[in-house]
């Protein structure tokens, strides 16, 4: 019940400006972008929530990006200057929450997104099929942490999402394969899991490092490590409990232990949100 009770809130989420402004200035890289490059982002993801929306109690800012970039600048909690937009270091701790509030609304076009890097990356053909069998590695972790819906059919939600990313213009269809559009598109939809996918990380290869089966993994010694890794790396609040759910998915996923060729697989798909 308390499962399908988180499912339904976050299919009923409201985006308001700042949410969104702190998503995407998160996103990008050193916390900085273009004014003008930000104001096509947010009518971007506009785009992207407008379809979203459509099979969903989902509701959105939908005003002129600019309107909503100016009520989200009005917040004080990100800065402009010379038409470059920005935050500090402190001020993205606090952008962090709100972006934490939305995110789980990228998730899915997000992992996506790494998976296309990825195969880009390794020189492998962009097809559906790739596409889909890559990020299926991938998903159960991320269902599990944000309350996705827990569909059999993992194939043809993930088909949604490709065509969803295909109409707002980040990638297409062409013979048989995608290619990028919008490589700048791909890269900030890519790091909305930036955060997530580093604590995955981090806590994947410390696992992997002190332990050679389920028995002899030490949470609390895990957690600690992971926690102290992260200090210098993470902007968000360390959470054990966030953890112990993603260490408890790798043993649903991995019952005889996570192998090494297992673990690097991961390990570079996590990577391609950094």
């Amino acid at each position: 019940i308390a499962q399908q009770v988180m499912i339904a809130i976050n299919e009923a989420a409201a985006v308001n400006a700042l949410p969104l402004c702190a998503a995407i200035l998160l996103a990008s890289k050193n916390f900085q972008c273009e004014k003008y490059i930000f104001l096509a982002l947010i009518g971007k993801h506009q785009q992207l929530l407008a379809l979203k929306s459509e099979h969903s109690l989902l509701t959105y800012a939908q005003e002129e990006s600019e309107a909503v970039y100016r009520q989200a600048l009005t917040m004080n909690k990100f800065s402009e200057e010379e038409q470059a937009v920005f935050c500090s270091t402190k001020q993205a701790l606090q952008l962090n929450y709100y972006r934490n509030n939305i995110v789980h609304l990228f998730v899915l076009p997000s992992l996506l997104c790494n998976t296309l890097r990825y195969l880009l990356w390794k020189n492998k053909v962009l097809t559906t099929d790739n596409i889909i069998h890559y990020s299926a590695q991938l998903y159960p972790f991320l269902t599990a942490e944000y309350f996705l819906k827990r569909e059999e059919n993992i194939t043809r939600i993930l088909q949604t999402e490709l065509q969803q990313l295909q109409k707002i213009g980040v990638l297409k269809f062409t013979r048989g394969e995608y290619s990028i559009v919008d490589d700048l598109l791909l890269t900030v939809f890519a790091r909305h899991l930036r955060e997530t996918f580093l604590r995955y990380q981090q806590l994947l290869s410390l696992l992997q490092r002190s332990a050679t089966s389920w028995a002899d993994v030490d949470k609390k010694a895990l957690c600690d490590r992971c926690k102290a890794r992260l200090q210098s790396l993470s902007i968000e609040p360390f959470d054990e409990k966030v953890i112990l759910v993603f260490l408890q998915s790798l043993q649903t996923v991995y019952p005889d232990f996570v192998q090494e060729e297992q673990g690097k697989l991961l390990e570079d798909l996590f990577y391609h949100s950094f």
